[in-house]
């Protein structure tokens, strides 16, 4: 924070800046933001693209590492690995799926799974193992996509719908409703 402050005045300043904090900053101001430079399609992450991206190093202060998006992308396969440190997804199609490392984020702290999709924030990279190369994407955020999000808003409604008695008998799942989703 650019200050010194006196040993015996760290406590003083502790309560202060955190009376500071509480009174001027919001939820939304200690949210992190990150700027995405380009929305990427699923025929856009390439080899030939991760390829062209190399030109464009070295990456360092003045010159981050391009962050891209891609909104709505389908999770074929979600896996810990390193002794789930880390997690691997396979994500797109399943013809020709993309292999995406959340390096940091172990399986059991992941929210998604496979069969969802997710919008994800990626670095694109090369891996380069056994003599062969590949595209990777290092996600370094995901989440749910906003149509999920409209379904659980939308779910969490008629959830408390139906613990105020808004909704009627007749419809709530019946027993037959229950058995055909078991």
């Amino acid at each position: 924070a650019g200050l010194s402050v006196r040993r015996e005045n760290v406590e003083e300043f502790r309560r202060r800046i955190q009376a500071y904090c509480g009174e001027h900053l919001t939820d939304t101001a200690l949210t992190p933001e990150m700027s995405v430079d380009c929305e990427l399609t699923a025929e856009d992450i390439t080899l030939e693209t991760a390829n062209d991206l190399y030109c464009l190093e070295p990456y360092g202060t003045s010159n981050p590492v391009p962050l891209f998006c891609i909104r709505n992308m389908p999770l074929l396969d979600v896996t810990g690995v390193s002794g789930g440190k880390h997690t691997k997804i396979l994500a797109g199609n399943r013809n020709a799926p993309v292999t995406a490392m959340y390096f940091g984020r172990p399986l059991a702290d992941m929210e998604l799974d496979a069969g969802e999709r997710a919008d994800i924030v990626f670095q694109l990279d090369i891996n380069e193992f056994q003599g062969r190369r590949q595209v990777q994407m290092l996600v370094r955020d995901m989440d749910f996509t906003e149509d999920t999000y409209a379904e659980l808003e939308e779910g969490e409604k008629a959830y408390c719908d139906i613990c105020e008695g808004r909704i009627g008998e007749g419809d709530l799942p019946e027993r037959a409703d229950f058995k055909a989703v078991y």
